[in-house]
């Protein structure tokens, strides 16, 4: 006797309901998405936030139907239009993303095409979440340090972005009000380094400094800028030759709300105000 194989669809299912409709399946749609994230709004928001979640699920939708080498997937923001976003997550103002001066030594090639760490063992962090701290500076800077650190040693910790955003501000950080990667590793560079999450957790909010020099487990031991104009050149250099790598972005998209591994360079350039760590993506 054959064998059989039973798939299970949602639309199937629905459409055979008495009472379907596109409008029904999408309002149950945005319940099991509200359930999903643990969202409750009165009558006059309900209608607000189910009109931003349709819209951004229209445009997932249209994007996943086409060739690309990402997708994209509803998430905790999907209720939110990109100036509630911007407004309630992102860094008021642009910051001068580049660093004061280059000191990175050239190299000579040849370099690969393409580079991906997480095709190579267990070196790339898991994806956090800054909240509503403006702290998107110290994610980069500890992304870029844990995979440096995984790739030397072949131990992937995971470090303590508080410590950046309670004691970094003599290095011209401003702890949930912004930073700069290249100033938060000279920070653990002459501070002597930075504590794991683990004994100093991410709180999401400025607090005092809470270092203890007896419970770093990461170190720096130099800081290479790569400065505006040179961009293309340096960068390929650094990444390619295995170096704690941070990206720093001032461009302006309301993308935000779809990412979804695996996520290309490209992509993730499009979110706004972010510093991220690149080492990552090759």
């Amino acid at each position: 006797m054959p064998k059989m194989s039973v798939g299970f669809s949602w639309q199937r299912y629905w459409s055979g309901l008495p009472f379907a409709s596109p409008v029904n399946l999408e309002k149950f749609q945005f319940k099991s998405w509200m359930k999903q994230h643990n969202k409750k709004y009165d009558l006059s928001e309900y209608h607000h936030r189910l009109h931003n979640f349709l819209e951004r699920k229209r445009i997932i939708d249209k994007h996943n139907a086409g060739n690309h080498s990402y997708k994209m997937a509803l998430n905790q923001f999907s209720d939110m239009s990109f100036d509630e976003f911007k407004k309630t997550y992102l860094i008021r103002a642009p910051q001068n993303c580049s660093a004061t001066k280059g000191t990175h030594v050239r190299r000579v090639g040849p370099y690969p095409k393409y580079m991906d760490w997480r095709k190579k063992g267990n070196y790339v962090s898991p994806v956090k979440n800054q909240g509503a701290c403006g702290s998107c500076w110290t994610f980069s800077t500890t992304g870029g340090l844990e995979s440096a650190v995984a790739i030397a040693t072949g131990k992937l910790l995971s470090l303590a972005e508080q410590q950046l955003v309670d004691c970094a501000q003599d290095f011209n950080n401003h702890g949930c009000n912004g930073g700069l990667p290249s100033q938060a590793f000279e920070y653990i560079m002459y501070n002597k380094g930075i504590m794991g999450e683990d004994t100093y957790p991410y709180k999401g909010k400025d607090g005092t400094c809470k270092f203890q020099p007896n419970k770093a487990i990461a170190f720096v031991k130099d800081v290479v800028n790569i400065t505006a104009a040179h961009e293309s050149m340096n960068l390929t250099r650094v990444l390619r030759k295995q170096e704690d790598s941070s990206f720093s972005s001032s461009k302006r998209n309301s993308k935000q709300h779809f990412y979804l591994n695996p996520i290309t360079p490209l992509f993730w350039l499009t979110l706004t105000y972010l510093q991220i760590t690149v080492i990552s993506l090759y």
